[in-house]
């Protein structure tokens, strides 16, 4: 990490206790998400990098962001919301882990967040956490979990749009799709079946990560570029965009995936 920051520079920290064992930062502007699955993104004049992906407990689990107040255009694409996901679906990450956020931003602390002075932003299912946003157009610190809920577009709230991630398919840090946590050189490596879970369905491609890293058909580069695609879901009044909604994006990348493995 650098040792000081510019002033549109900023830096979440995530700090937690032995259980649950992984949890995952999200950054999300727009359609562009940072995440285990694709560690850096540029988007509206921004960067976001996940800078340490801890997944054994404890932390620090950090994201960086650049650039921020160069982005030119409506909330969805410059609001940088941050949250934190978790992996294991304990559904006890609120009473149990202990999690604390710290935000800085050039050489200030912007905020310290826990998770139990926050229960209200805690998803329903007890595996998100909103903690906060960033406003990318004015270089601010837009929202926090201690103002309550985030309302979002005609009065809906941002935790109503992580619901629907509760009963859908979870993808698994196993096979090919745990390769994109790895460096590069040790996915081509690997002499592994990788396997993508889809509903139930094992799709296993029968050829090692190397061909398929050569061939650009590996099926967590399929998956990350089908949740990076913008979705919009009617709400009745009116549109939010869809943060996380993972059934509608299996949808449009499920045909893909067959088809891509098929080639392989």
């Amino acid at each position: 990490m650098s040792p000081q920051m510019a002033t549109d520079e900023w830096r979440a920290v995530i700090k937690w206790d032995r259980r649950p064992s992984d949890l995952d930062t999200y950054g999300q502007w727009g359609g562009t998400k940072v995440s285990w699955m694709g560690r850096t993104r540029r988007a509206m004049g921004m960067k976001g990098v996940l800078e340490h992906d801890d997944t054994d407990g404890y932390g620090p689990e950090t994201l960086y962001l650049s650039g921020v107040g160069r982005c030119r255009g409506p909330s969805f694409y410059c609001d940088i919301r941050y949250m934190i996901n978790d992996y294991t679906e304990s559904g006890r990450m609120k009473d149990i882990s202990g999690a604390q956020v710290t935000l800085y931003n050039g050489d200030r602390v912007a905020g310290t967040w826990t998770i139990k002075g926050c229960p209200s932003t805690v998803s329903s299912d007890g595996n998100w956490w909103h903690v906060f946003t960033v406003d990318g157009a004015r270089n601010r610190l837009k929202w926090n979990c201690n103002m309550g809920p985030e309302m979002v577009g005609e009065g809906g709230g941002a935790l109503d749009l992580l619901h629907s991630h509760k009963n859908s398919t979870k993808l698994q840090k196993q096979g090919t799709v745990a390769a994109s946590k790895a460096p590069l050189a040790s996915r081509a490596s690997s002499e592994s079946k990788p396997v993508v879970h889809t509903n139930g369905a094992d799709i296993v491609a029968n050829k090692t990560s190397t061909n398929l890293v050569a061939n650009k058909t590996s099926s967590a580069s399929i998956v990350d570029s089908a949740l990076n695609k913008p979705v919009t879901m009617s709400a009745g009044r009116g549109e939010k965009p869809a943060v996380f909604l993972q059934e509608e994006i299996m949808r449009f990348v499920r045909p893909r995936l067959r088809s891509q493995v098929g080639r392989v």
